[in-house]
């Protein structure tokens, strides 16, 4: 496996005395001689899944992109392909309402978004004008716009597409007495029919409100004003309850720019003009943060802990996470991240001088907070994360799905499944990793080697994983090599 790939689901309905019974119930293969890699996944619930792929073959000099849909028992539905420039790749996927976007980019500032709508199986295109060198994150759309931030050089910028024209527009963020790279778009969403963005200067943020033109609506207001001792360092809005939400990380270091480590989380509700409350947890206020240390390591976190009481001061200790979206259950709230840290090694800058690089990120553990309605910690957990191979870029991993009364943990590791069972209520470990092995759904074929596996929580029990394959077929000792999808099913 490449990359690590960590997900937490819950299901409903599930008795204390869970344990992991998975199996193989539908399998699709693609050959590796006919796509260019394993392509995009798209879990779309009980209307299936699509993928999405480049094939090797060309038309005129030209990418041609294939958008594959399979129902629930991974029977192809529709196959539809469309021509698009030469040196395209896949940068993002979005739905809105029932229909599946791609977003696809080559290096000359073209782009096309890609369509499709499982119910009527059309596809779509619309294509236009985006800056080759400037990124696109952070993407929200309503039933005529893409919206998303970007960075070119040291300039942040806030990124709108007219779906029915490609035309491509941006604002640039630019505010008196600071310098642009001082200037950080942390998150945007689309609240009735406007665009709020939460952008970072300095040691601020600022709620930024502007129509589908690119126009400011309003003034902007500074919603860290009354914070003196902490500085945010990134945000994360979501939607859960009917309420607007916003997490993220923090620092007390006077510089809290986009080069400090995090020192602990925050939870704050948003009403589309201020913070309605914000709260601030220190790592080391959770009660677990530090189980997934050795007993030596918790020990000398808990000694630093008291000298730094009895200095009056707080202990901290800089991490790197990954947030994620506040999911609403039973009237509490969920917070989940990541902690990693990049690993470097020397690379060659040519005959003069060896320069150090990022080899890529090492992921430590996991972490679960649930709150109440007034953000206060109810219970907090977290487990290790093990991988050998390191992700080559930071990305959540993540995926949630909660019932009322267990929250499950499950990820993959190598050729395993390993899982965790949380109770919801406390917060305490039920069930502790149990494994089964990824296979394909013949007992007559062993898997020999297995690559760049992903999973994604699909419905109700489901999941599906995928990656490339080494199999070989034990009665005729014949091998192929495959892009495959499985649906992994887990019983009771």
């Amino acid at each position: 496996m490449k990359r690590l790939l960590l997900i937490l689901i819950a299901f409903a309905a599930i008795g204390f005395g869970y344990s992991l019974q998975a199996q193989v119930v539908a399998r699709v293969e693609i050959s590796r001689d006919i796509d260019t890699d394993q392509g995009r996944i798209t879990p779309m619930g009980d209307l299936g899944v699509l993928r999405y792929s480049f094939l090797k073959k060309k038309e005129k000099g030209k990418n041609v992109y294939k958008v594959m849909h399979f129902d629930t028992n991974l029977k192809l539905v529709n196959s539809d392909s469309v021509v698009v420039e030469r040196n395209m790749s896949l940068d993002d996927t979005i739905s809105h309402k029932g229909v599946y976007y791609s977003i696809l980019r080559d290096n000359r500032d073209n782009f096309t978004v890609v369509g499709y709508n499982p119910a009527t199986h059309r596809v779509t295109t619309v294509n236009g004008k985006f800056r080759k060198k400037a990124s696109m994150r952070n993407l929200v759309m309503d039933d005529s716009h893409i919206v998303f931030s970007s960075t070119e050089k040291k300039l942040d910028r806030l990124g709108v597409i007219n779906l029915s024209t490609g035309e491509c527009h941006y604002t640039d963020m630019h505010f008196k007495g600071v310098r642009d790279q001082n200037i950080f778009i942390l998150d945007n969403v689309i609240i009735d029919g406007k665009i709020h963005a939460l952008v970072r200067f300095g040691t601020d943020v600022v709620l930024m409100k502007l129509d589908f033109d690119g126009n400011f609506v309003g003034q902007p207001a500074i919603l860290t004003a009354n914070l003196t001792d902490h500085h945010i360092l990134t945000a994360s809005l979501s939607k859960a309850g009917g309420h607007y939400f916003v997490t993220g990380t923090y620092t007390d270091k006077e510089r809290g720019d986009a080069t400090s480590i995090a020192q602990g989380i925050y939870f704050g509700q948003f009403n589309g003009e201020a913070f309605t409350f914000i709260k601030f947890y220190n790592f080391f206020d959770l009660k677990n943060f530090t189980q997934y240390m050795s007993e030596k390591g918790q020990e000398k976190i808990e000694r630093n802990k008291e000298k730094a009481e009895k200095k009056g001061k707080t202990f901290s200790q800089e991490y790197s996470i990954v947030s994620h979206e506040i999911v609403e259950q039973g009237g509490n709230y969920y917070y989940i991240g990541e902690a990693y840290h990049p690993v470097y090694s020397m690379g060659s800058g040519g005959f003069i001088y060896l320069s150090r690089v990022i080899a890529g990120y090492k992921y430590t553990h996991g972490f679960i907070i649930k709150f109440d309605r007034e953000g206060n910690v109810l219970w907090d957990n977290c487990f290790p994360i093990s991988h050998k191979h390191l992700p080559a870029y930071v990305r959540r991993f993540i995926h949630a799905r909660f019932s009322d009364n267990q929250v499950n943990a499950l990820y993959a590791f190598e050729d395993k499944l390993v899982s965790k069972t949380f109770d919801a209520n406390s917060g305490e470990v039920v069930k502790d990793r149990n494994e089964e092995a990824l296979k394909t759904d013949s007992d007559d074929e062993k898997v020999k080697d297995n690559n760049n596996v992903d999973v994604e929580y699909w419905y109700g029990n489901h999941f599906l994983i995928f990656g490339d394959q080494l199999v070989k077929k034990e009665s005729t000792k014949e091998r192929r090599k495959v892009y495959y999808i499985n649906k992994f099913t887990v019983n009771n």
